[in-house]
């Protein structure tokens, strides 16, 4: 069979890897084999990780290196190689932002949540494995950053975009890379100042803007590095065309802060200079088509408030720059979800459970029953509901497991917590012969999981391992005391480790 064959070759390659890397024989009393064989737990596990396919296999085997659960060296070097293998499995290039309140419920939303949770697109999985090697093979892990080109190859924002790039990551690892993989030779050299060079003067997206500027102040250059490294990313910015898309977006999460605190360091002749080429980029997004969705005056006060008050305090943006009113542009061209009569209905009927059983602490056990009935006939209507009244199966498993969702929260027992669950099992199964992407409806088990009490989600996680991939691999790491689900706790955020 394709995906037995598939599995033995990876298997076989990380053995042979591992038996070469080690220059061990692993016979007889032989330390390299009594050390791999003491570790059964971290080798149960990463052979969990083998057994699952593409970038998630990829994921699991980084949440044992970043988490500290293999605890010999062969291990280790065999999860390094299986992300290596694996990295070209990434479907997406880069965690993807939302543009915009708009696309709310949309497939972009869809994938830029599941993205936020589980960082498997191919410039985090390429990071992620970088800093994994950067104290045993500190060459492969600048290899592997230095082999990204300075731009990233991102494409040019324009208007119709739902996605822009979020690229934080790789400045971040570039930094720490630049910090501890280089020689004593290399630094006498300044070969670290040139590298810093090029990729500050190789971006070409608005969104490297303020990510370019973090890593110049992290960097902890001498004074006159950090004005020549501005002046690259002045003249970077001066070849970056006008993106009204990618300028509001700045404006709305404040993401240009990191500029503003580099320009404070710099000595008034380069302050002069990098002012003048962002100013030079806002003035052409102001004065572009403006995207349809976007505020359509020249000048919005808040956006021009915001970058004034930030970025150019020695010398504002003014709203007479600009002779003309911008153009109206494209709108962000969303695919919407819950497009179907049939999805919209069972959305109400689950929102109106889930909230009559959150006001029903005062009322008495007739309500009770009332409501555990109509919560037990649309659990069951919901068995009912095949992808065959959707538009298609992505529709159809994002809408399902976000009902699902909600209604293990709000399961009555533990007898309507198993169906429920066995529901969701079910869809695991049908997604993975349609081919959705499996971080999309992790993402959904991930929530839900998150919003159950202990017992319960054990209870959830047991049935889970005894289902199909990738979420019985998943399960199987998160009894195992490995967050790889990245199980929100109360008031936290996604990604934590156990």
């Amino acid at each position: 069979m394709p995906d037995f064959a598939s599995r033995a070759g990876v298997v076989l390659v990380l053995m042979l890897v591992t038996a070469s890397g080690a220059g061990a024989r692993l016979v007889g009393d032989d330390p390299a084999r009594r050390a791999v064989e003491a570790d059964e737990r971290g080798r149960h596990l990463l052979d969990v990780a083998i057994g699952v396919e593409g970038a998630m296999g990829a994921d699991l085997a980084l949440r044992l290196l970043e988490t500290g659960q293999l605890h010999t060296t062969g291990l280790r070097r065999e999860a390094r190689e299986l992300v290596r293998l694996r990295l070209s499995g990434a479907t997406e290039p880069f965690q993807p932002l939302v543009v915009s309140h708009r696309g709310a419920d949309s497939r972009q939303q869809e994938s830029s949540v599941a993205l936020g949770i589980y960082p498997v697109d191919a410039l985090s999985l390429r990071c992620r494995l970088a800093m994994q090697f950067f104290d045993p093979e500190p060459q492969t892990a600048r290899g592997l950053v230095l082999d990204v080109a300075p731009g990233l190859e991102l494409p040019p924002p324009e208007c119709r975009d739902v996605l822009l790039p979020q690229v934080d990551v790789f400045y971040r690892t570039l930094s720490a890379i630049l910090a501890g993989t280089l020689t004593a030779r290399e630094r006498r050299e300044l070969l670290q100042w040139e590298i810093a060079r090029r990729y500050v003067g190789g971006i070409g997206h608005p969104m490297q803007i303020a990510p370019a500027a973090a890593f110049i102040e992290a960097l902890g250059a001498p004074r006159d590095v950090t004005d020549r490294l501005a002046s690259e990313l002045g003249a970077a910015v001066g070849r970056i065309p006008g993106s009204p898309r990618a300028l509001f977006h700045v404006v709305a999460e404040q993401s240009w802060n990191p500029v503003g605190e580099l320009l404070e360091r710099l000595p008034e002749a380069s302050r002069r200079q990098l002012c003048g080429e962002l100013k030079g980029f806002v003035l052409r997004s102001l004065q572009a088509p403006r995207c349809a969705d976007l505020p359509s005056d020249a000048y919005p006060a808040e956006a021009l408030s915001y970058l004034n008050d930030t970025v150019f305090v020695s010398g504002p943006v003014v709203s007479d720059e600009a002779a003309r009113r911008p153009m109206i542009g494209d709108a962000p061209a969303f695919t919407p979800i819950w497009s179907s009569a049939r999805s919209r209905a069972y959305g109400r009927e689950c929102q109106d459970i889930n909230w009559d059983r959150r006001t029903m602490v005062k009322r008495g056990e007739t309500e009770w029953t009332d409501w555990k009935l109509r919560y037990l006939k649309f659990a069951s209507s919901l068995r009912d509901w095949s992808a065959i009244s959707e538009r298609d199966d992505y529709d159809y498993l994002v809408e399902k497991s976000s009902i699902i969702a909600v209604m293990l929260e709000n399961a009555p027992d533990e007898a309507s917590l198993l169906e429920v669950v066995e529901d969701f099992v079910s869809l695991v199964r049908h997604a993975n012969r349609s081919k959705v992407p499996s971080q999309v409806l992790l993402a959904h088990a991930s929530v839900s999981l998150s919003r159950l009490p202990e017992a319960r989600r054990k209870l959830v996680l047991e049935m889970f391992r005894s289902g199909p991939a990738p979420v019985s691999a998943y399960a199987e790491f998160q009894l195992e005391g490995v967050d790889a689900l990245r199980i929100v706790p109360p008031g936290g955020s996604p990604g934590g480790n156990k």
